[in-house]
């Protein structure tokens, strides 16, 4: 008797955690929008400090190899959101975001910074790419 009870506990336990990670897992996700941004900067060797103003860019200005530098950009919602942020995979390994999945409260701005940090052998030139930014809402809405 006393091992068809822990086999029965044991059974309902599994039965529980299974409900659980099913909904967790099949939990659905919708796009509520989606924007992108161009990242933009030159990889130059004059020694010039380069930055930009009034542009809806995210722009570095002229940076010499082995320099860097950091942007900030506010994300920001009208509804509960979670944001995820993509770099561009061109500019991966030269670009960093602090953090690519941002939770979003209405009312509550998030700021997220954008570092660059160019490589000592970066050839010089203009590099351009896009961040995507995703805005996604759960279902039911909360």
């Amino acid at each position: 008797m006393r091992r068809r009870v822990i086999i029965v506990a044991a059974l309902a336990l599994v039965i529980l955690f299974g409900v659980i990670a099913a909904r967790v897992a099949f939990e659905e996700w919708r796009t509520i929008a989606t924007t992108s941004v161009t990242v933009r900067f030159e990889v130059t060797t004059e020694y010039r400090i380069g930055f930009a103003l009034g542009t809806g860019d995210i722009a570095f200005g002229k940076v010499n190899p082995g320099g860097g530098g950091s942007r900030k950009a506010t994300l920001a919602a009208a509804e509960p959101a979670i944001a995820v942020i993509r770099l561009p995979s061109d500019l991966a390994e030269m670009i960093r975001v602090d953090q690519n999945l941002v939770r979003l409260d209405p009312g509550t701005p998030v700021d997220v910074t954008f570092d660059l940090a160019v490589p000592e052998d970066a050839r010089p030139g203009n590099y351009t790419g896009e961040i995507t930014v995703t805005y996604l809402r759960r279902l039911p809405w909360e």
